[in-house]
């Protein structure tokens, strides 16, 4: 120490001046000693204010704490509340505009969950001068009382109540870009509905922008007040406008000036003004918005005007009478009217000052008109067929003479197809036939009963025969459910070859059809003279040479000759008639062939199969005192001669007379 040497005793303990020299060092002189003591006392008296200071405000707010521009010093918790109360309801009632092109919403900060808390607040400013060590408090409240202290108030918040104000706001922002338009009235006035430009809240952003204005820094309430804050809107502008209607206004007021005629000679439709105003229609094409009348409401009326206008193409009807070709029915040209067509004309005709628009028609000339009378040549009979029918009853006489005359002078042109059924028209009673023998299908095979116009089938099958042998294409043929004799002698008839039909006009009726495939007219002659009946073919004999073969007869089913006895009202009393002979069924094919200079051009098999036919005899009502008489044979369906072979097939399913 000082580099002092000390000198000890003897003993090894320090001398006094080793003592005295340590003692100077450590301050523990006498004198040091009173010093320390007097200053300590000096302390003591200065710090006894301090003690009294913390003691005074153990539970105040220390002096210099001030908050929202209020002295909180010495307040207690409970009057520092009292004191920021007024000025926390005065904050949360300060008004907050919001506004967007020209209109406000005025609401408060408390109304947008903006507020401040007192009591929070409060604690804030009794925590000013208690936080750290003694040495810092002391500082804190040194500086407090020396300069002052403000204490920022605490803010709450409640996000909820701004989104719901903000989503109300909405629902009187929003709303839908709206088109300008045309309406038409019952007067035909038309006005012009105007747009709307869209328009939708940025809810998101109006938050943002609120929270921002309402997270200023707050030191005093009065000098608080909120700048208006500016919603963010996003606009939607219509597609169309005013000015893009314009043109389409003006054509609307043209089309429903006054009422517009459509017409196809006799074919007049008046469309009224009203009429229009219904079927007007305002569309965007092209990039344009266009007045029109309505494509599907105009089809509608088109259509309508069709069915009374088209009609198909009709041929000039001749007939060959007495060696001589005849014009009985003159030509008619056919009419199809081009809906489409015909509403793009009345659509630019309504567009007009013409108040007349005429349906587009297409016309189709015939093949055939009167005028080509001088080109038909019939020169030559090309073949005749003949069937007995003179030994049948008389009613079934009538109905076949009836018919033939109705086919008699019937021509055909080159590739016209002859429908038996057709030309011959309807065969009623009403149409001047009578009732006789036909066959029908039942559930248990055939049956043979009065039919309308029974008999004509020997008609249909005689002119079958013709065409067969003159080598024409035969398009529709049927047989008869069982085989009648007659239709297969001379000169023309075979086995197998008959053609029956049915006039009934069902989905299933039977026609007999066949095809003039020949370059030239052909004429059909039907002649009866009481005892036969004839179909000649008449017009350019062909160049080819026809065979028809022999019949193959196989699946022979044999019948059972019993005699059937079938009660019939209809008959007399007493009376009985030979309806059906027994003879078997059976199939049968007959080939056709069609040379031309050496060569097939044509094999036509016909195909039939016939169930077997009974002994049959309708009876009708008894007569006590009468005696019933010997059955007599109906000759349309007599037992074929002895020594005829009588094949026989199972029945078909077609019905025949």
């Amino acid at each position: 120490m000082n580099n002092l040497r000390f000198s000890r005793q003897k003993d090894g303990r320090p001398s006094y001046k080793e003592r005295a020299a340590s003692d100077r060092f450590v301050g523990r002189s006498p004198r040091r000693r009173i010093v320390t003591a007097v200053v300590a006392v000096i302390v003591l008296l200065a710090l006894a204010p301090v003690g009294t200071y913390q003691a005074v405000y153990a539970d105040r707010v220390y002096p210099g704490v001030r908050s929202l521009g209020i002295d909180l010093g010495a307040y207690a918790a409970e009057e520092a509340r009292a004191a920021l109360s007024a000025k926390v309801r005065e904050y949360a009632q300060t008004e907050v505009v919001l506004r967007y092109a020209g209109k406000e919403w005025r609401t408060t900060r408390g109304a947008l969950g903006a507020g401040l808390g007192a009591d929070a607040t409060v604690r804030q400013a009794l925590q000013v001068g208690r936080s750290g060590g003694l040495h810092d408090r002391l500082l804190d409240q040194l500086a407090a009382l020396r300069n002052g202290r403000r204490v920022a108030p605490v803010r709450v918040s409640d996000p909820g109540r701004r989104a719901a104000l903000v989503a109300n706001m909405g629902g009187e922002v929003d709303r839908p870009a709206v088109n300008a338009s045309l309406i038409t009235h019952s007067d035909a006035a038309v006005q012009m509905v105007a747009s709307q430009v869209g328009r939708k809240l940025q809810q998101e952003e109006a938050l943002r922008r609120i929270d921002a204005v309402l997270g200023k820094a707050i030191d005093r309430i009065d000098a608080v007040a909120v700048e208006p804050i500016d919603l963010p809107v996003a606009e939607t502008m219509p597609r169309v406008n005013e000015a893009q209607l314009v043109a389409a206004r003006e054509s609307a007021e043209r089309i429903l000036s006054k009422s517009l005629t459509v017409r196809y000679e006799g074919v007049v439709v008046a469309l009224d003004v009203g009429a229009l105003a219904s079927m007007l229609s305002i569309r965007e094409q092209g990039g344009r918005t266009i007045a029109g009348l309505d494509e599907n409401a105009l089809s509608d009326v088109v259509k309508g005007m069709a069915d009374r206008t088209n009609r198909e193409p009709r041929e000039a009807q001749f007939r060959f009478r007495d060696g001589k070709v005849q014009l009985v029915a003159e030509s008619r040209d056919g009419l199809t009217v081009d809906v489409a067509a015909s509403v793009r004309a009345i659509q630019q005709q309504s567009l007009t000052g013409e108040r007349e628009a005429k349906l587009v028609v297409r016309v189709t000339p015939p093949k055939w008109r009167g005028s080509d009378i001088g080109t038909i040549a019939i020169r030559d009979k090309i073949v005749e067929a003949a069937t007995v029918y003179g030994d049948t009853g008389a009613d079934r006489q009538h109905n076949l003479r009836l018919a033939a005359s109705r086919l008699d002078g019937i021509m055909l042109a080159p590739g016209e197809t002859f429908s038996f059924n057709k030309a011959l028209g309807p065969t009623t009673l009403a149409d001047g036939y009578k009732m006789a023998w036909g066959i029908i299908r039942t559930e248990n095979g055939h049956q043979t009963v009065p039919s309308e116009a029974g008999g004509i089938c020997q008609v249909s099958t005689t002119l079958f025969h013709a065409a067969l042998w003159a080598g024409l294409s035969v398009d529709q043929r049927t047989e008869h459910l069982y085989w009648i004799p007659r239709y297969g002698k001379p000169p023309l008839g075979k086995t197998g070859l008959d053609s029956t039909v049915d006039g009934s006009g069902s989905p299933d009726t039977l026609d007999f059809k066949f095809t003039n495939n020949t370059p030239n007219w052909l004429a059909i002659e039907a002649r009866t003279d009481g005892m036969n009946l004839h179909f000649a073919l008449w017009g350019t004999k062909p160049s080819w040479t026809v065979e028809v073969g022999e019949p193959v007869i196989t699946n022979v089913v044999k019948t059972d000759p019993a005699v059937r006895r079938e009660y019939d009202e209809t008959l007399r009393p007493g009376e009985e008639v030979w309806v059906e002979t027994a003879q078997d069924g059976f199939d049968v094919s007959v080939v056709r062939v069609v040379r031309e200079a050496g060569k097939v051009i044509d094999r036509y098999e016909v195909k039939s199969r016939y169930r077997p036919a009974n002994n049959v005899v309708r009876f009708g009502p008894e007569v006590p005192a009468t005696p019933t008489g010997t059955p007599t044979a109906n000759p349309s369906t007599a037992a074929p001669p002895a020594g005829t072979p009588v094949p026989a097939a199972p029945p078909t399913a077609t019905p025949g007379r």
